[in-house]
């Protein structure tokens, strides 16, 4: 009897003993502080957590420590650190936040980052700049550290490359010491070769590079900062963000510009109304060119989200929350240019450009666009851009090719658009952006 009591008991204490074993591993898992947030973001990308959950990442994915993000063939990100360090991830990347850790003091502060393969463009924050020796960028092959920089990285087959937009970077062999006495290389703004390759074998090689040849390495357009941008003006009390610098456009104003740039200012076409629903904004350390469509930061920022954009430069802001198109959109669409800013972009200034014979088709059916533009430049030949591409399910257009991108945003009604475009030619780097109206 006391036998069968005791058998019992025993039982039911390891009952209750696997019960509480099997609550404890049913909790959820502790909340992880986010340390950077998706600003922007086109194409296909992941997140996979620190437990291996992947989850698709859009804008507003909130990240943490020991995210590994991984980007599609045509993907594109903009991370925005907690302090408001900058991180473009290009396509085909796999970048880790191993850590980031910011003391406010500056005495505790840890950065580290695994890039893995694909290419970045990182832009340092406010943890880099109090302790600069407290950040790294490990690749397989080096380690790469910062001195309050704008710097690219890639790791290829070939190794890994760097480019040194401003600042400076130090070079650590793979594992090396965060303080090490004799690094691999110092890389910095002021060299004449401000590109750096480390090869696999860990020879060192460096080279002056052109624009082109940075954007044809590293994926990333870095933009001239020689052309001047007129002062911002106020815009309180205006009725749209847009009224200032449509002022701006039809009066002709080319106070901003070179003197050697007689060429028109794109005009707004005054029978398309606007969207009321798209804005184009600046970021404010954005290189100084002379652009009169995009509004300031705050103005574009208030109610509104980044949709796409260059990195640092400028964003098509969107107003509705929903991020996604109606799924009841069917048919084709045509739509009207209401208002253009492009410009030419050469090594010493940046030309305005004419924006003619305007064309963008929507085919929600096929979930496709094309569009088609001539650009004009004092004593250049017309362009033309010819682009066509897809359309996802978040209203995003993208459309690349080897000398051209175009990259915009629909509002959730299919009735208003904007597309920022990048054409590389003989002359320099044709850029702008622009706004349309459904017919």
């Amino acid at each position: 009897m006391w036998t069968q009591i005791r058998q019992l008991t025993s039982l039911m204490f390891a009952l209750v003993l696997g019960a509480l074993h099997a609550h404890a591993w049913a909790q959820p898992p502790a909340l992880v502080s986010p340390v950077a947030r998706v600003a922007l973001a086109v194409g296909e990308a992941q997140r996979i957590d620190a437990r291996g959950r992947i989850q698709p990442i859009a804008l507003g994915t909130e990240l943490a420590e020991q995210d590994r993000i991984v980007t599609g063939k045509d993907a594109m990100l903009m991370l925005v650190f907690s302090d408001q360090a900058r991180l473009a991830v290009r396509p085909e990347t796999e970048l880790v936040i191993r850590s980031y850790r910011i003391d406010p003091s500056g005495a505790d502060t840890r950065i580290q980052l695994d890039l893995v393969r694909g290419a970045m463009r990182q832009i340092s924050g406010q943890g880099a700049h109090l302790q600069p020796e407290r950040y790294r960028l490990n690749t397989p092959i080096a380690v790469i550290g910062v001195r309050g920089t704008d710097f690219l990285a890639k790791v290829g087959s070939s190794g890994v490359e760097t480019y040194v937009h401003e600042g400076m970077i130090v070079v650590l062999p793979s594992g090396g010491a965060e303080d090490a006495a004799s690094p691999l290389a110092t890389l910095s703004a002021g060299n004449a070769a401000q590109y750096l390759i480390v090869h696999p074998g860990g020879q060192i090689e460096r080279r002056s590079v052109s624009p082109a040849d940075i954007e044809a390495i590293f994926g990333i357009r870095l933009m001239a900062a020689s052309a001047t941008r007129g002062a911002d003006t106020a815009r309180n009390g205006a009725a749209g963000p847009y009224d200032s610098a449509l002022a701006a456009l039809e009066s002709n104003r080319s106070a901003s510009l070179p003197q050697s740039s007689p060429a028109a200012a794109p005009e707004a076409t005054p029978a398309v109304p606007l969207p009321q629903h798209l804005v184009w904004g600046r970021f404010s350390g954005a290189a100084d060119l002379p652009w009169r469509l995009a509004v300031d930061y705050a103005t574009a920022a208030a109610g509104r989200h980044p949709t796409v954009g260059e990195l640092g430069q400028f964003a098509l802001f969107r107003d509705d929350p929903r991020d996604s198109l109606d799924r009841n959109l069917r048919g084709q669409a045509d739509f009207a240019l209401a208002a253009s800013d492009a410009l030419l972009i050469q090594a010493t200034q940046a030309s305005p450009v004419q924006v003619s014979a305007p064309a963008l088709s929507l085919d929600f059916d096929r979930m496709r666009f094309a569009t088609q533009l001539t650009l004009s430049a004092s004593g250049q030949p017309p362009q033309t851009l010819a682009a066509s591409g897809s359309v996802n399910s978040d209203g995003i257009l993208l459309s690349v090719g080897p000398q051209q991108r175009v990259a915009g945003a629909l509002t959730a009604n299919g009735r208003e658009a904007g597309y920022f475009f990048n054409l590389q030619s003989a002359a320099g780097l044709y850029q702008g952006m622009t706004l349309w109206t459904a017919k």
